[in-house]
Formats: C-alpha cells, sequence, structure tokens
C-alpha cells in the first residue's frame, strides 16, 4: 500500500523492502558485465586454449607416426608370407633351400632387405627349422622382425 505521499506504507502483518537496495545490486551487476573480462582472465583463457592445442596436435603426430608404422609392418608381413611360402613350395616339391639366402624386395617406393637360413632340426634329419628376418628402413631409423617356423621334407622318394 501507498501513502498520499507516494511512501510505502507498512501495516503489521507485511513489510514492504525499499526498491532502492534490489536497484543498487542491479546497477552494480549491469556495470561488471558492461565492464568485460580483465586481462588476467584472457591470459589465463589463452594458456588453457594453447596446452590444450599442443595436447591436440601432439597426439596428431604420434597417430602418424603410429600409422606410418603399421603399414610399414603389414608390408613386411607380407615379404614374410610370400618368402616362407615360396620355401614351403621348395619343400614340397622336395628340394631343399639352402643354408642361408638374402635378397631385397621392393614394395612401392620402399625396399624391404630379408634374411633367410634353414637349419636341421638336432635328431630329425628331414626336418628343418627356417628362419626370415625382414628389415626396413624409416627415416632414420631400421626396423626388424624375425619369422621362424619348421617345415618337414618329404622323405627320399615320396614327392606328391
Amino acid at each position: 500500500m501507498m501513502s498520499r505521499t507516494g511512501e510505502p506504507v507498512q501495516s503489521s502483518k507485511f513489510k514492504v523492502q525499499s526498491s532502492k537496495k534490489r536497484l543498487r545490486t542491479s546497477n552494480f551487476q549491469l556495470r561488471a558485465a558492461r565492464r568485460g573480462l580483465t586481462l588476467v582472465e584472457v591470459l589465463v583463457s589463452l594458456v588453457i586454449l594453447s596446452v590444450g592445442a599442443v595436447t591436440i596436435l601432439q597426439a596428431m603426430v604420434r597417430i602418424s607416426h603410429a600409422q606410418a608404422l603399421a603399414a610399414y609392418q603389414s608390408k613386411a608381413y607380407l615379404v614374410a608370407l610370400s618368402k616362407l611360402g615360396d620355401v614351403e613350395v621348395a619343400f614340397r616339391e622336395g628340394r631343399d633351400v639352402e643354408a642361408s639366402d638374402t635378397g631385397t624386395v621392393r614394395i612401392g617406393e620402399h625396399a624391404f632387405q630379408w634374411d633367410l637360413a634353414s637349419t636341421s632340426l638336432v635328431g630329425e634329419p628331414l626336418v628343418r627349422v627356417v628362419s626370415l628376418a625382414v628389415r626396413w628402413r624409416a627415416g632414420t631409423q631400421t626396423f626388424q622382425r624375425r619369422f621362424e617356423t619348421q617345415l618337414r621334407l618329404p622323405a627320399p622318394g615320396n614327392n606328391p
């Protein structure tokens, strides 16, 4: 309720708050909103953003290296599979492989060197232990994968 002079009338049941207090708070909030961000707040946000960006870039570089290594390893496995397949065919035809052999295979622009070694298993003259090492260079690093299997020569006079 308002008096004739425009001032709030207080009754015993209701208290009327002054609107001036609310206006002061509202004016302060408006001034703070208009003021904007301080230089420290801007610098802190830039530091946080730059740390996040650097972390993301490092992760992308690591993913790129891992992907390149996986591609090289896939090609090395293909070289090994092909070479061990050739050795197995030779054994099935009754031909023994040389004790050691080396060579180079190019797949696209990448060169893979392979070293093959064949030894007899002790006590089993018809069983050969075949070891194959495949090497390649990626940048300044040299990588190598080793493969080993046992193959049985057919008995003399038993060519399939």
